[in-house]
């Protein structure tokens, strides 16, 4: 499979970058055509069907690195804390899936990522089939990444809109951008996603 290149520019113009969708099934920031990370949690058994943004590592793995699998959030606190952005796959109406680069932040055991208003494709997708998967990996060593597959909720709460737009755009833009867009950005959705089938590893 391909490699998916989650590097952004920095400054406001991340938020395109971080927040817009390809409907042809490219991703917005490679010229290179990706294949889905996609299970259907309902009916398909928990195999591990997950885009191999590890690939890099394991084509260049000695004999001496190791891996350990079988994570969770708490066993990743750099992965957790970092600025590597998540990967977003929802279902299109035709049942392809649209891979998003988003911001994220996860707390009280679920990820949380903002859209801008119920127009954005991520929002329409999950409105009509909430099942996703949400993958967070990094580029460098140790390689790590942690997976989870499950379904979506939508909230239009302006105070956890806020909250979660804030945080995440301090996290990657800085506090005074973060001010800048709570006081100017009109109220969009927050994508909340618990843990249905998760996969944590590490390789080093």
């Amino acid at each position: 499979m391909r490699r998916l290149a989650t590097r952004v520019p920095t400054g406001l113009t991340a938020r395109k970058y971080a927040h817009s969708e390809s409907e042809s099934g490219r991703s917005i920031l490679t010229d290179r055509p990706v294949v889905a990370p996609f299970v259907d949690t309902r009916t398909d058994p928990p195999t591990d069907v997950s885009v191999n943004f590890c690939a890099q590592a394991s084509s260049t793995t000695k004999e001496e690195d190791t891996l350990r699998s079988g994570l969770g959030p708490d066993d990743l606190p750099d992965l957790m804390n970092g600025e590597d952005l998540g990967i977003l796959a929802t279902r299109r109406p035709d049942d392809s899936i649209m891979l998003s680069p988003v911001w994220w932040e996860w707390r009280d055991g679920a990820f949380y990522i903002w859209a801008e208003d119920d127009s954005d494709r991520k929002v329409r997708h999950i409105e009509r089939d909430p099942r996703v998967t949400f993958l967070v990996p990094n580029q460098h060593r140790p390689y790590q990444g942690y997976e989870i597959r499950g379904e979506a909720t939508l909230s239009r709460d302006p105070t956890l809109f806020y909250d979660i737009l804030g945080r995440t755009t301090a996290r990657w833009d800085g506090p005074a951008v973060a001010e800048e867009w709570v006081s100017t950005y009109p109220v969009g959705v927050v994508i909340r996603i618990e843990p249905g089938i998760e996969r944590g590893w590490e390789i080093d």
